[in-house]
This record gives C-alpha cells, structure tokens and sequence, in this order.
C-alpha cells in the first residue's frame, strides 16, 4: 500500500485511531501498533513504514522524509 493511500485510511474515531494524547496533550501512538515506548505521532507515517514500508520507499515519500526532516 502507498503512503497516499494508508493516508486516506487514517481513522479519527477515539477507538480506531492509531494515536493517542500523552499525558502532557502530546499526540504518541498507541501502544498496540508496535513501537517501543512513547512514539511521537507524526501523521502516521512512521507506522505505514513499520507496516508496509519496510523494504520499499516510493520516490514521493523519500522527498516527505526530506521536508520532515527541516
């Protein structure tokens, strides 16, 4: 699945959705997606890659790491 696509699935319900507030009102995502610990939310894009991502990045999404990294 493409970065583009995995975007339009993004739930915004409270129990669907991938993140959560930190205690501090900081967006991390849930536990249950796999990360190690507290996990910056950041769109969603972190956990597309630990999904879907792992061997393969689309030129579009390594121009998104780019800008996200300024």
């Amino acid at each position: 699945m493409k970065w583009k696509e995995f975007q339009e699935t993004i739930d915004l319900d409270t129990a669907e959705r991938l993140w959560e507030y930190d205690g501090d009102g900081v967006r991390i995502y849930k536990l249950e997606c796999g990360f190690q610990g507290k996990t910056p939310w950041d769109g969603g894009y972190a956990y597309w890659l630990l999904r879907y991502g792992h061997d393969w990045i689309p030129e579009e999404d390594v121009v998104f790491e780019k800008n996200k990294k300024r």
